[in-house]
């Protein structure tokens, strides 16, 4: 992959109806390896789960698959709370599918949730644009096509402008991403 820094939504789904339900949204550095983002696990199903960790990490490249290592927090990785959030997983090395195990601390106790199979979800230009992306493409390099989509010709004024204050908060966004991954 040839992009530096890249945004990927990734969920897990289960044939297991009430299931936990865990949506992860990672900034990805592919220079340094690093990951950070969030983690949510809901459970609609009693007893009702709604968890929510800020996450980072690493992944490694072995062949054709992304390892990929992430640890969270309600806070950050420098803060003296105790993590409540663990992931160990593989994806396909497009980042669009693959399987992982987690744990996640909520209501006094750990809850362990094993090979959960993870696949890409909606984009930041779907977010943006509310267009669908082409197949395959569930992973979106940062702000970069909020600019190119600004730039075409058949957008009109208003929706230059909203494609612009979004990548202006995207850009926030990445610079406060990249402020935690500089603090490990």
């Amino acid at each position: 992959m040839s992009e530096e820094l890249f945004l990927v939504r990734l969920a897990t789904s289960s044939a297991a109806f009430g299931a936990p339900a865990l949506n992860l949204n990672l900034v990805v550095d592919t220079a340094n390896k690093k990951v950070a983002g969030t983690a949510s696990v809901f459970q609609s199903t009693n007893p009702p789960v709604n968890f929510k960790a800020n996450v980072w990490g690493y992944f490694s490249v072995l062949g054709d698959q992304v390892i990929l290592v992430l640890d969270g927090s309600p806070t950050s990785p420098i803060s003296k709370v105790a993590e409540t959030f663990h992931l160990r997983g593989h994806l396909s090395a497009d980042w669009q599918s693959g399987a992982a195990s987690y744990k996640y601390f909520y209501d006094g106790e750990w809850h362990n949730v094993v090979n959960q199979h993870l696949a890409a979800t909606s984009t930041v230009a779907e977010d943006i644009s509310n267009t669908s992306a082409s197949v395959g493409s569930h992973f979106h390099t940062l702000y970069a096509s909020a600019l190119t989509e600004a730039s075409r010709a058949d957008v009109g004024e208003t929706k230059a402008r909203q494609l612009l204050a979004a990548a202006e908060a995207q850009i926030r966004s990445l610079n406060e991403a990249l402020e935690k991954l500089g603090s490990r």
